[in-house]
């Protein structure tokens, strides 16, 4: 009986304020409640990273927030398309060897 299967509630994404399930959601860091969905995020990678030549993704859902979406959860199975991540991965890398000063 379907009635008796517990629907987990979805959570707003607070840049998009679609409704999602948790799974699909993602925080700037655990406990600060930005949920931002998985489709938000690759949006703002993919800007950072063309628009902005950036590799330091902050928390898009409250500017004061001092938080980063770290590289760890970026590179997570599915929170981005494997194409992004991989251009951020390389884009990563290539700024730690430039801060490194390797190659110059």
């Amino acid at each position: 009986d379907d009635d008796d299967k517990v629907q987990e509630p979805e959570i707003e994404c607070l840049c998009c304020y679609g409704d999602y399930p948790r799974p699909e959601m993602k925080e700037c860091k655990a406990g600060s409640d930005h949920w931002v969905c998985k489709q938000c995020i690759n949006s703002f990678v993919s800007e950072q990273l063309n628009g902005n030549d950036c590799v330091a993704f902050k928390c898009i859902v409250n500017a004061d927030c001092p938080n980063k979406y770290s590289n760890e959860m970026l590179d997570e199975e599915g929170v981005l398309s494997p194409r992004l991540k991989g251009r951020m991965n390389d884009r990563v890398f290539r700024e730690m060897i430039k801060e490194a000063g390797i190659g110059n």
